[in-house]
């Protein structure tokens, strides 16, 4: 019995290695890299930036960098409460300066505004 284990062990070595997990080495990816755009369809910018909100799955804002938020009547002003403590990957904190100058923040403003007659 011990003898047919042994044996039975010595030839499963043999087996090619795509039978066995191969571990270390590096995995090389191609992505089809769009745009870092958030308001754009095939982003990259979930990868690499936090966002101030998320959205569960039945589409209800969660807090992310902000813990709270609010909005004028028009939709036009909104105002976010940062979370404290957050630094950027070079340990400059995170503030309201570094937040909004956005490019895209006009863009983003006008698909909410234009999606909110839509539900």
């Amino acid at each position: 019995m011990r003898r047919t284990a042994c044996s039975f062990l010595a030839i499963a070595s043999l087996l090619p290695a795509a039978t066995r997990p191969h571990y270390g080495g590096t995995l090389r990816m191609r992505v089809r890299f769009i745009s870092f755009d958030p308001t754009t369809d095939g982003n990259l910018a979930p990868l690499v930036f936090d966002s101030l909100v998320t959205f569960s799955d039945s589409a209800q804002p969660q807090p992310a960098l902000a813990t709270a938020w609010r909005h004028d009547a028009d939709f036009k002003r909104w105002e976010f409460q940062l979370r404290p403590g957050v630094k950027f990957h070079d340990g400059t904190p995170l503030t309201a300066a570094a937040v909004a100058p956005v490019a895209w923040m006009d863009r983003l403003v006008a698909f909410v505004q234009s999606s909110i007659g839509k539900y």
